[in-house]
């Protein structure tokens, strides 16, 4: 689970050119990841989620060579 509140930071790690190649994989999983609290799903943050993945979405296409990776970011725009 990820905090809602740290979408952002996500999303401005991508666009960082200081990004490791490893630390990918974490990003994106963090940005594909749904949006829960303890009370279950969370819609608004999810959509902040979503928002944040979709402007990250070029930079991170960019970056990923990794089947799998691409996979996982190109299965949450379906």
């Amino acid at each position: 689970m990820v905090n809602a509140r740290t979408y952002r930071l996500w999303r401005e790690l991508v666009m960082s050119e200081d990004l490791p190649k490893e630390a990918l994989q974490t990003v994106i999983e963090a940005l594909c990841a749904p949006t829960t609290t303890p009370h279950g799903f969370d819609a608004q943050a999810d959509r902040r989620r979503e928002e944040a993945l979709k402007a990250a979405l070029p930079a991170l296409l960019a970056r990923t060579s990794t089947k799998r990776l691409r996979g996982r970011l190109l299965l949450n725009f379906r």
